[in-house]
């Protein structure tokens, strides 16, 4: 059980990777698309340079991860279990 006294650290830490592994895709984004808004970052297929790019899908793909992981400890935070 994860109490929210102690989810604090844990939600700060993955909202910090979340934040730098965004920024990380974007700056490989925009060094193939320098056009590339935030939200082309999530909706990668869009922009083909992008998709056909083994770095840019790779950092996406990590993001990716992160968000999910993300989310599943923000449910188990405020399922209270």
């Amino acid at each position: 059980m994860i109490t929210p006294e102690d989810s604090a650290p844990l939600l700060r830490l993955i909202d910090q990777l979340v934040a730098e592994q965004e920024s990380r895709a974007y700056a490989i984004g925009r060094r193939l698309a320098p056009n590339l808004t935030l939200d082309d970052l999530y909706c990668p297929d869009d922009v083909v340079v992008l998709r056909s790019d083994p770095e840019f899908m790779y950092a996406a793909g990590a993001l990716s991860g992160l968000l999910a992981a993300q989310a599943a400890l923000r449910a188990e935070v405020r399922s209270g279990r």
